[in-house]
């Protein structure tokens, strides 16, 4: 026990990151000193087949969604253990009951994943939500928690794209990859909206985005 407390107060001290339980997450989250640690962090572009094929399957379920909004980003992406949530204030409710415009959320994932050892974030080829922009969100519940007194909602977890598509237009860069890994530097791909290896994968993701944003304006 005493081995394992100050392996967990090192973590902590070193990365900023709380380590505690999945049931916490809400509760206990700690922001990382430097807040510029992404950017020495890589990211995975997502393959093409891929794309093209939970793109197409998105565009069927997402209008579905029994939570549908517009969103405003109030922080920056709170940090735990191995993961990540983001309050936001809510615009517009195109779907979803006991919520109202001007309401603050959190909104996590639980594909959003970030290994310190290895230095890589599952971004779930989608990027950070940016202050000051809007965003069309879709969640599935609820996951029963609060921080701060404000809830916490889940994206759904079926599919492994995020479900969260800018107002805004976006430059999206496509950096090279070799070899199996699809992994780039988070910093050289920091301004995009979604992570592709090529233009044939950016265009399932822009083809999708642009359907949902015609439907919820």
């Amino acid at each position: 026990m005493k081995y394992r407390f100050c392996v967990t107060v090192t973590v902590l001290l070193v990365f900023g990151f709380g380590i505690f339980g999945r049931g916490k997450l809400a509760t206990y989250t700690n922001i990382t000193v430097d807040p510029n640690f992404i950017n020495d962090f890589s990211v995975a572009e997502i393959p093409t087949s891929f794309a093209i094929q939970d793109c197409e399957i998105l565009k069927k379920i997402l209008p579905e969604s029994p939570i549908i909004l517009k969103v405003t980003p109030v922080d920056p992406p709170e940090f735990f253990f191995k993961g990540w949530q983001q309050k936001v204030r809510i615009e517009q409710v195109f779907s979803g009951e006991n919520l109202a415009s001007g309401s603050e959320i959190y909104i996590t994932f639980d594909r959003w994943k970030a290994s310190v050892a290895r230095k890589e974030m599952n971004l779930s080829f989608v990027n950070f939500m940016k202050d000051g922009a809007e965003y069309l969100v879709f969640l599935s519940e609820s996951i029963g928690y609060t921080k701060d007194g404000i809830e916490v909602f889940q994206l759904p977890k079926d599919h492994a794209i995020a479900s969260v598509f800018s107002y805004e237009v976006h430059d999206n860069v496509i950096y090279p990859v070799s070899g199996e890994s699809t992994y780039v530097p988070y910093k050289e791909v920091s301004d995009n909206e979604f992570f592709a290896v090529d233009t044939e994968g950016l265009d399932a993701f822009l083809e999708l985005k642009n359907f949902l944003l015609e439907k919820y304006k």
